[in-house]
């Protein structure tokens, strides 16, 4: 199944470089930056950079037709999520305060042990 997937990254190559240009201005424009962007003599703040890489990354998700892929993926997910706390067992999770004395755990100052 990875095969899979990595062959259709190669064969969707408008779509991955896409997508890598992406990435790389999150990276450059809104992780790595320290100081303020300043364009043409202009300081932009940080609040229209985070709106314009989230409005290119949704064009991007459009354009490369993956609306489908993520809501399924999303979808999934919650799906996961769901049952696994669903089935969660929570016996012997928690530890009361007297067998934790008892192990070891937790130290009294006015025990004599």
């Amino acid at each position: 199944m990875a095969d899979a997937c990595a062959l259709s990254l190669f064969t969707a190559s408008f779509s991955l470089a896409l997508i890598s240009v992406i990435i790389t201005l999150w990276i450059l424009l809104y992780l790595f930056r320290k100081d303020p962007l300043v364009l043409w003599g202009h300081s932009i703040s940080d609040q229209w950079v985070l709106f314009c890489l989230v409005g290119v990354s949704v064009l991007a998700v459009w354009a490369c037709d993956m609306v489908e892929n993520l809501v399924i993926g999303f979808g999934v997910g919650c799906l996961v999520c769901g049952l696994h706390a669903v089935f969660r067992k929570l016996d012997g999770l928690y530890l009361e305060e007297d067998d934790a004395v008892c192990y070891g755990l937790v130290h009294c100052f006015g025990s004599s042990s």
